[in-house]
């Protein structure tokens, strides 16, 4: 049940669509700020570091995006 649930997730973050927030057609607005999307790398690298399989990348669109981690 659990690689189910989790085979289920990775497939569904592969079509999420990042863009302007108030565009209700996009699944995941920018990040707020510089800060706040090297909080979000901090612990997706402390994941890494402790054994995690993260999926996931950078998305280099105008403004600040990561595509939606999963760890």
């Amino acid at each position: 049940m659990f690689d189910t649930l989790v085979n289920k997730l990775k497939e569904r973050l592969t079509h999420f669509r990042l863009g302007d927030s108030l565009d209700k057609t996009i699944d995941m607005g920018a990040i707020v700020d510089e800060s706040q999307k090297k909080s979000i790398e901090e612990y997706v690298e402390d994941a890494r570091r402790e054994g995690a399989e993260v999926r996931g990348h950078n998305v280099q669109l105008l403004g600040l995006f990561l595509f939606c981690n999963f760890v």
